[in-house]
């Protein structure tokens, strides 16, 4: 029991003496003392089930993010590229392959030289000492890349140098074995093997595949440590592509379209050859080109213009050429036949309009291969006539005029 003393205002002294002096007393009980210690065991319950409960997440339910983050700290990852799928014509001759090539790395943490080791990679790679000087004192940056792709004696001469904090990992290279022809078509990589152009841009994730992981442990500070456990990732290869193309048929035209430039003197010449039976496209090409092995990258506004596709990626009226759709309508149809005779005075007036043949004068008459063989716009007109605007219409959807062409390629 706990008592309070207090003091109490004195009425009358003599009459009132037991009330001078009055104790308060509060006394607890035991079912007071039990709610006490109860709520005392609750709350300590409460707080381990949430220790419980967050260690949980932490161990159980977050663990593998956790795990990630822990072996990121301890290692350090470089990157093995995964070999590129490459890419065939229709008789299965490579159009493009790979090489292996090297990548050089630089732990600053790890050099004890970084003078001598910028002045030796400068050399060797061609690149500028006092950026790689700042690279190899930045101790603040765990690893930096100094040069991709270099080749495999450059890459075995810095190796046998056996410099501290400079690594190497294999690279791929691309190869064209047949250079200039189907750049445009083929496209070509970034610097870091990623496709920008043509069929390597369009099948970028099929060619590419997954790369693989070298891992190395390493202290706090990023530096390997001798003794301690590697771990090697294998990559997953990119698959092979084949194209409708046939290389020889490429070859033919690519040589036609060279003549063409150096007798015509035009701004450029392009040309497609597909197969009538299926539509496949068994050549593609357009001059002037350059070579995929050699690509100008120092020059971007001029590589921009030599890879683009205009076959593919210009819009343009199809001019006589839409005369052939005429008259394999007309001849389907029974309309007219190849010694039909025509006449052709240089012009014809439908509607009340006066259209010109391209010969003003005319061509006079001639037969139905004559009209052909000199693009005669007052044949085709004829034709176009007899067939009417229902039935030309009809063809053209049949042959696929305004939809798309379906070529999986940019």
């Amino acid at each position: 029991m706990h008592c309070l003393e207090a003091n109490i205002f004195k009425f009358d002294k003599g009459k009132h003496n037991n009330f001078n002096k009055k104790s308060l007393c509060f006394e607890y009980t035991n079912f007071s003392l039990q709610k006490r210690l109860l709520s005392g065991v609750l709350a300590i319950t409460f707080i381990f089930l949430l220790l419980f409960i967050r260690l949980f997440i932490l161990c159980v339910i977050n663990n593998n993010n956790y795990q990630i983050k822990a072996q990121n700290q301890w290692t350090r990852t470089l990157f093995l590229k995964a070999n590129r799928g490459k890419i065939y014509d229709c008789n299965g001759l490579v159009l493009a392959e790979n090489e292996t090539s090297y990548d050089v790395f630089l732990r600053a943490r790890e050099v004890e030289d970084a003078v001598n080791v910028s002045k030796f990679l400068s050399e060797k790679l061609n690149i500028d000492f006092e950026k790689t000087y700042e690279k190899a004192k930045d101790v603040f940056v765990s690893e930096v890349l100094i040069k991709l792709q270099v080749n495999e004696n450059c890459a075995f001469e810095i190796a046998n140098k056996n410099f501290k904090g400079v690594y190497i990992t294999e690279n791929i290279s691309r190869n064209y074995p047949y250079g200039k022809l189907l750049s445009q078509v083929l496209g070509f990589l970034t610097s870091d093997s990623v496709g920008q152009t043509g069929v390597e841009n369009y099948y970028n994730a099929v060619l590419s595949g997954n790369d693989g992981k070298y891992l190395t442990q390493s202290d706090v500070r990023g530096i390997y440590l001798d003794n301690s456990l590697q771990y090697y990732i294998d990559g997953v290869d990119g698959l092979g592509v084949g194209l409708t193309i046939d290389i020889n048929i490429q070859n033919i035209v690519e040589s036609v379209l060279e003549k063409v430039m150096e007798e015509q003197k035009p701004k450029k010449v392009s040309c497609v050859v597909m197969n009538p039976a299926n539509s496949n496209i068994l050549a593609m090409a357009i001059n002037p080109s350059f070579d995929l092995n050699h690509i100008p990258r120092n020059n971007v506004s001029q590589l921009l213009e030599l890879s683009k596709n205009s076959i593919i990626t210009d819009v343009y009226e199809p001019g006589s050429t839409f005369k052939i759709l005429t008259l394999a309508a007309a001849l389907s149809e029974g309309l007219t036949n190849f010694e039909e005779h025509f006449y052709c005075p240089g012009f014809r007036i439908i509607d009340g309009e006066k259209i010109k043949c391209w010969r003003t004068i005319g061509h006079g008459s001639q037969t139905l291969a004559e009209c052909v063989q000199n693009s005669c716009n007052c044949c085709f007109m004829d034709l176009a006539l007899r067939l009417g605007k229902e039935k030309l219409y009809k063809y053209l959807k049949a042959f696929g005029v305004g939809s798309a062409t379906g070529v999986d390629i940019k």
